[in-house]
């Protein structure tokens, strides 16, 4: 890649990051990969169906019943996961001086904002990819120019490491963090 292709790649790089990528970014399943999950495992329908012709509804009246009763319950399936996972997210990013703020747009996107500036956010992830130890950052200055990157760019750029907080510093996996929040509710 040339210095120009580069360039324009950084220039590129915005404040924004859909939950898709969020979830990446803290090692949990997609969306999809979640819907993919309840969409085997899910039993409402089948049971629904069973009970509603055991109380003698029609054959019509059953998968009706068992059509909706599915339908909720992957509704509640799916807002307990997005909570879940927006409550760790918003935790991890916490932990780095950054919060996420959802785009008027669309719900499933969110700006990413610092607390204070960027380089403050900056080192906080700086401090996460040292206690990961594969790599190590004397300053925020030494950060910036491995890109080189702006304060923003190596934020944006490294907000991958964030899901090693928690191994970091004694928290688990935000994988295990999102599962105790879903089922602990």
């Amino acid at each position: 890649m040339s210095y120009e292709q580069w360039n324009k790649a950084q220039r590129a790089i915005k404040p924004t990051i859909t939950f898709d990528q969020l979830c990446k970014h803290i090692g949990v399943d997609s969306l999809e990969d979640f819907d993919d999950f309840i969409m085997r495992n899910d039993e409402t329908y089948g049971f629904t169906y069973k009970c509603a012709i055991e109380e003698g509804k029609t054959e019509e009246e059953a998968e009706e019943m068992a059509r909706k009763a599915e339908e909720d319950s992957h509704a509640e399936a799916y807002d307990k996961y997005i909570d879940a996972v927006m409550s760790v997210a918003n935790e991890l990013y916490e932990e780095h001086e950054l919060t996420l703020e959802p785009t008027e747009k669309d719900s499933l996107t969110y700006r990413v904002v610092p607390k204070n500036n960027w380089r403050q956010s900056l080192d906080c992830i700086r401090h996460t990819i040292n206690g990961v130890g594969y790599f190590e950052f004397s300053s925020v200055k030494e950060l910036l120019l491995s890109g080189p990157y702006t304060p923003m760019r190596a934020v944006m750029q490294h907000l991958h490491w964030i899901i090693d907080h928690p191994r970091v510093y004694g928290n688990g996996t935000a994988e295990r963090m999102v599962d105790r929040r879903m089922y602990s509710r």
